[in-house]
């Protein structure tokens, strides 16, 4: 929940029949919503961020989110589909992510290693989390820059995250997507919502550069 003190950095606006039926308009971004509110809401819990924050607070928090981003951005990249999507390599965000740390003073840390589904639910469930991410981090980047304004921003406030949100939704509504790829999709997301969640609970390591 969004309020005066605390954000969250993934601010989303929004198992079936026959293996092979395919989803009305809307109703795949609906079962995404709805299937994965409760990994979403334990982000919300252990990811949230304060808009006073210092420099060693946010750099902690760009390199928990390095740790998830740039595997999943890797998949992403990688993902014979991807370039479906509408300005598919102009939404990546780890060259400005590890910018922002360079800035601070800080090396990329180690990435996760992502066990994720191949094929279009794979691909669904991976660019829904990271294309709903875009629109937190714009808040986030806001609030900040009004009591931090000297804070690098190219990852949180990085392409216009608004119109990139309104033409993902438009390629998801585009699509044929079967119950199969549905399903993957959801668990997919979960999935990496699960982990940003433990991230945004964890404390880093002594010494970690």
């Amino acid at each position: 929940m969004v309020n005066r003190e605390k954000i969250s950095l993934l601010n989303h606006p929004m198992r079936s029949g026959a293996m092979k039926a395919t989803h009305a308009r809307h109703d795949v971004r609906r079962r995404l919503r709805a299937q994965t509110r409760a990994e979403h809401d334990a982000v919300d819990a252990a990811f949230a961020v304060s808009p006073h924050w210092d420099d060693t607070a946010y750099r902690t928090f760009l390199r928990k989110h390095a740790r998830i981003v740039l595997p999943a951005e890797a998949y992403l990249a990688r993902h014979p589909d991807f370039a479906d999507i509408p300005n598919a390599s102009a939404r990546l965000r780890a060259e400005g992510l590890a910018a922002d740390l360079a800035d601070l003073r800080s090396g990329v840390p180690q990435p996760m290693r992502l066990q994720l589904p191949e094929g279009r639910g794979g691909l669904l469930g991976v660019a829904y989390v990271m294309e709903g991410s875009r629109l937190g981090g714009r808040l986030i980047a806001r609030q900040l820059a009004a009591a931090s304004p000297h804070l690098p921003f190219r990852f949180l406030d990085h392409g216009d995250a608004l119109a990139d949100w309104a033409s993902f939704l438009a390629w998801i509504d585009a699509g044929e997507w079967s119950d199969e790829e549905v399903d993957t999709a959801i668990d997919a997301a979960r999935d990496i919502f699960s982990i940003y969640a433990h991230l945004g609970g964890a404390e880093e390591k002594a010494g970690a550069a």
